[in-house]
């Protein structure tokens, strides 16, 4: 009887997929994990400030504007992904509503073994209460807001300049008519965020959380009559240089598209 010598190869896509599976052979290596980073003061103090910050960055403060009540069902009705552009800006106060309303801090809450320490909760879920995504606005045509890329600080409410140019960004994105947009957010995941508590688990939860906070931003978006698209090509590297990122650390995500 002939045998078969065909080896199957697996695409490094699905190596990720099947390296962060739980399995009766690891759930016991991944609830140990949880359990040690849950009785470590130490760990769980430092994770009571997922933001990154810039220190000697020239500081933008972010002043939400007022949304007229909308009901939820409507808004998902009315949602559509759509980048034409018409070049138009929108205000720095949407921009702040976006942000803030997407992915701001919401409430605090005391841990069950450390009450000492507060947890900062967000507009959005994150496994463990992590938070490993960063928010980069790639400003291009937004109003009082010189053009430059920023990053979202959401503890104090504010956009930091990380770099005046942007000179070149049309060749980071795919089909993506970025001279009329008014902005592209990037979003970014710190990945020892969520791997100190969640292991290779917490690679899924990276991608997850950002489609969670998209979707937030996409609504509002909707609410304030804000086109909105999320872009699917991006190149990765190019954007980390850009933005000044180790891309070793901190990996680009996720990229939506904004305009009027």
């Amino acid at each position: 009887m002939a045998t078969s010598d065909a080896v199957t190869t697996v695409s490094p896509s699905e190596f990720h997929y099947l390296n962060s599976k739980i399995t009766p052979a690891n759930s016991v290596y991944l609830g140990q994990s949880i359990a040690q980073f849950s009785q470590n003061r130490e760990a769980l103090q430092d994770s009571c400030y997922p933001y990154k910050t810039y220190p000697g960055a020239q500081r933008y403060s972010l002043k939400p504007q007022w949304l007229w009540r909308e009901r939820l069902t409507s808004l998902l009705r009315k949602r559509r992904s759509s980048m034409h552009f018409q070049g138009k800006p929108i205000s720095k106060g949407n921009l702040a509503t976006l942000l803030l309303r997407g992915y701001g801090f919401t409430s605090t809450v005391c841990d069950e073994r450390f009450p000492e320490i507060q947890h900062h909760l967000r507009a959005a879920p994150s496994g463990g209460a992590l938070y490993p995504i960063e928010i980069y606005p790639l400003c291009v045509n937004i109003k009082n807001l010189p053009s430059g890329c920023y990053h979202y600080h959401a503890k104090d409410k504010v956009l930091e300049n990380v770099e005046t140019s942007i000179q070149g960004i049309g060749e980071m994105f795919i089909g993506v008519p970025c001279e009329k947009t008014a902005a592209i957010l990037i979003f970014t995941a710190i990945r020892e965020r969520t791997y100190i508590k969640y292991g290779e688990r917490g690679y899924r939860f990276l991608f997850l959380e950002a489609g969670h906070i998209a979707q937030n931003i996409l609504l509002l978006a909707t609410a304030l009559g804000i086109r909105a698209c999320p872009i699917g090509g991006f190149m990765e590297d190019k954007i980390a240089k850009l933005l000044h990122l180790d891309h070793e650390s901190e990996w680009v995500v996720y990229a939506m598209a904004l305009g009027k």
